[in-house]
Formats: C-alpha cells, structure tokens, sequence
C-alpha cells in the first residue's frame, strides 16, 4: 500500500468514510424504506439484508460509521412536516441491532447525517436550516 505526501489533500466522499473493513449496498426494500447489508472483508458475507426505516417516513441519506466490531447507522427520516435523525448500533460486526433512537429533529431544510469518531465516542455531524450546525453525541 503507497502513501500519498503529507502535503497532499485528500477527499473522501460520505460513503467512504470510515467503511474500510466492511461495505454498504443499498436497495429498495418492499418492507422497507431501505435495506443494507453489511459484509466484513474477513467474514462470511450476510445473507440477510438488514431493513431499517419505515416507508411512509421516507427513510433516506443513511450514513454508517465502522469502529472494528461497533457499527454504527443513522439516516433521515420525514414525516410530512419534520426531518428527523434516527441512529441505531451494532456491538457484534452487525449481527444484533439496537432498537432504533430518534437523534435529532428539525422543521425546515437540512443536510445528509454524517457520523464522526473521536476518542472513541460517535457524533452525529448535521447542519440544518434553523438550528445550523450542530454535533450530537449517538453513541460509544
């Protein structure tokens, strides 16, 4: 593996982020807003795609952040009138799933979720209109 100088910039799009030892396919669901399944470079690939999202809250934008074992999912959600962020984690590689937990909400325009680690904590990095940008913690 080469590395670039350290004076060289790089840019990683969201999906790249943070998903070296695993991958993310998306797909229309028909219990399901979406789907994912998650396969780890060292293991078995999941036969069994994991339904997150409920269709007539349009669950879209999902980002996934991948610390070893913990993984973690979050996308956006919108009811009609508000945009909300839902998050949900994973302790085994992606076997078991937490229940879902609403992160965040707002009433008017708002970016994609991203999720951020530092020192071992997860962030949910969202800008929106009314509120700007703002940091949450979602998980350890």
């Amino acid at each position: 593996m080469s590395r670039l100088p350290a004076s060289r910039a790089v840019r990683f799009n969201r999906e790249e982020q943070r998903v070296s030892r695993g991958m993310v396919q998306q797909r229309a669901g028909e219990n399901a807003a979406c789907s994912t399944r998650i396969r780890r470079t060292r293991a078995r690939p999941s036969r069994t795609p994991l339904n997150f999202g409920k269709p007539a809250v349009q669950a879209a934008h999902p980002a996934l952040l991948s610390l070893g074992e913990r993984v973690h999912l979050a996308w956006k959600e919108f009811d009609g009138e508000h945009t909300h962020i839902v998050a949900m984690s994973s302790g085994d590689g992606g076997k078991n799933w937490s229940a879902p937990a609403s992160l965040a909400s707002t009433a008017d325009a708002s970016d994609s979720p991203l999720l951020i680690e530092r020192k071992g904590r997860v962030y949910l990095s969202w800008n929106t209109k009314n509120e700007g940008h703002r940091v949450i913690e979602a998980g350890k």
